[in-house]
């Protein structure tokens, strides 16, 4: 079946010089109670049992990488474990999209140690250099208020830049009362003036050279939000948070059917975008369609591997053709942003990895 063969817009706009782009997230849902013995539950108030699927998704070729687990499957150890044991593809020129619940030092230093690179936002009091070993004093930058910020910065012994701007006031007043709620309810105080002049700003972590500009960095960042987008689709449509069954086959079974849907029309309408330079799809609207072909997929399954790979490929048309994105004309898509923005003419190429593992 050919899917995926070459990564969407690779040779476009922000995205260019990328082979992989992958982007980490989880989800974790309440099972029965009775499955407690093997995936643990939060605890307390919380459920006796729940399931944590950590999805690594390529937006460039579509791929999936799921790990299935329990509360004890946490994140940032997660993604250090799959760096640290080349478990992703990622020949050619990678780049990592990591939400703050995904910051680890040394996670970070694997990752520069194989030529990957990263835009991460940063943890609050981590300690950072300037270039002159100097620790800098981040806390005492942000009280001069500034608009924004581009620094060289070190961080374990590797170099970074550290990119922040300042947000708009609603959304600082949104982060305040989640952060003043949360130490309340932790412990019964609210949060200090320091964390409260931090929390006024956007502040990433980033490999990537001065040719890749604000702007582009805060572009590429809000690919993350595909993720979510990911997520969403999978309950709404797949249902992978419904489980129901008490029986552990049953369960492993039920998980596992949906998640290879879910992977399968991931990769079909990456295919579909590649059929063209100028479609973009909607993996919503995709699953939608797929949803309604299910009975004739399952006869080209039982009528062996020719059939299969027939009505895939017919599938992939009708995706293309059928499940484009909507565009608003006030509210430019993510593909939009980035296909109009080109990191500047660099005098060397991006680093590339030197490890070449398959993907899981």
């Amino acid at each position: 079946m050919a899917m995926a063969t070459r990564p969407r817009a690779s040779d476009r706009g922000a995205l260019a010089g990328f082979d992989h782009v992958y982007i980490i997230d989880s989800t974790t849902f309440d099972i029965s109670p009775s499955f407690q013995g093997v995936f643990k539950g939060s605890g307390g108030s919380g459920s006796a049992s729940s399931m944590r699927i950590q999805l690594v998704l390529d937006y460039l070729t579509g791929r999936l990488y799921v790990e299935c687990g329990d509360t004890k499957l946490c994140d940032a150890p997660t993604l250090f474990r799959l760096v640290e044991n080349h478990t992703l593809d990622v020949s050619g020129t990678c780049l990592f999209l990591a939400d703050l619940g995904y910051f680890k030092i040394a996670t970070f230093s694997a990752m520069s140690q194989q030529g990957l690179h990263l835009i991460s936002k940063l943890a609050f009091k981590v300690t950072l250099l300037d270039p002159t070993g100097t620790t800098l004093d981040l806390k005492e930058i942000l009280k001069g208020n500034p608009d924004s910020l581009d620094l060289a910065v070190t961080m374990d012994g590797q170099p970074y830049r550290l990119v922040a701007r300042k947000l708009p006031e609603s959304i600082v007043n949104r982060r305040l009362r989640k952060a003043n709620k949360t130490a309340k309810d932790n412990h019964g105080r609210s949060v200090t003036d320091d964390y409260r002049r931090f929390l006024g700003y956007a502040i990433f972590l980033t490999d990537l050279p001065p040719a890749y500009n604000m702007d582009i960095l805060f572009t590429l960042y809000r690919i993350r939000w595909q993720i979510e987008l990911v997520f969403k689709t999978w309950k709404s449509i797949l249902g992978i948070h419904k489980i129901r069954s008490a029986r552990l086959e049953r369960l492993m079974c039920e998980v596992y059917g949906k998640l290879i849907v879910a992977a399968l029309s991931s990769m079909m309408t990456a295919a579909a975008e590649n059929a063209s330079d100028m479609t973009v799809v909607s993996l919503h609207r995709a699953m939608k369609h797929l949803q309604t072909v299910c009975e004739p997929w399952a006869r080209a399954i039982l009528q062996g591997g020719q059939a299969l790979s027939t009505f895939v490929d017919q599938q992939i048309r009708r995706i293309a053709r059928l499940c484009k994105k909507h565009r608003q004309k006030n509210k430019p898509t993510i593909e939009t942003l980035i296909y109009a923005q080109s990191p500047a003419r660099q005098t060397q190429p991006l680093a590339t990895s030197t490890t070449h593992a398959s993907l899981a």
